[in-house]
């Protein structure tokens, strides 16, 4: 009997583009990658913004392992306030950059007022201005369920270190064990 040359079925992509349909939620262990953009899209990773430099290199950092990634042609930061540039500033580089899509990306925990009010007018703001960009506002990354895997590991390494009181209980010390770098913060 002669062999079947029925051709196998083609494959879908593991995880399907951010720009045209919902992400589907991917396993606790593993993030979900979307597929490069079909459109220059930028994304405008937007954090609250801090007097500390060192919290908004923390915005940076996470903007540089997005823009290492290679799957969005353009990778900016923005602040809600505190820092710049603001979030209008930052969409108005994106399109100066060629962007036709921008995805509003927010590093916050919880879909708040910040999120759904004052992120919201920033993307309506920028819309109104730029017709022929499309502006879109991603969930903050509280919901996701990665995070309480993240919880998981710091509760972890904090458990796994050990911790001193200082004698007039204002201050907490913690010598660190574990190679994530999670640590004791200490009171203002």
């Amino acid at each position: 009997m002669p062999a079947s040359t029925t051709p196998a079925p083609a494959t879908q992509p593991a995880t399907p583009a951010l720009a045209t349909q919902p992400a589907t939620p991917a396993p606790a262990t593993q993030p979900a990658t979307p597929a490069p953009a079909t459109e220059p899209t930028a994304l405008l990773v937007i954090a609250h913004g801090s007097r500390r430099p060192e919290a908004n290199a923390d915005l940076e950092a996470i903007a540089a392992r997005l823009r290492e990634a290679g799957i969005y042609p353009l990778v900016r930061t923005a602040y809600l306030e505190l820092a710049e540039p603001d979030i209008v500033s930052g969409g108005v580089q994106c399109v100066a950059d060629g962007a036709k899509a921008v995805i509003l990306l927010p590093y916050f925990l919880s879909p708040g007022v910040h999120v759904r009010e004052d992120l919201a007018a920033a993307r309506d703001e920028l819309a109104a201005r730029f017709p022929a960009v499309a502006f879109r506002l991603a969930e903050p990354i509280g919901g996701h369920p990665l995070l309480t895997q993240i919880l998981f590991d710091r509760a972890a390494a904090a458990a796994t270190a050990r911790a001193t009181i200082a004698p007039d209980s204002a201050a907490v010390a913690a010598e660190v064990t574990a190679d994530d770098g999670a640590a004791a913060v200490t009171p203002r």
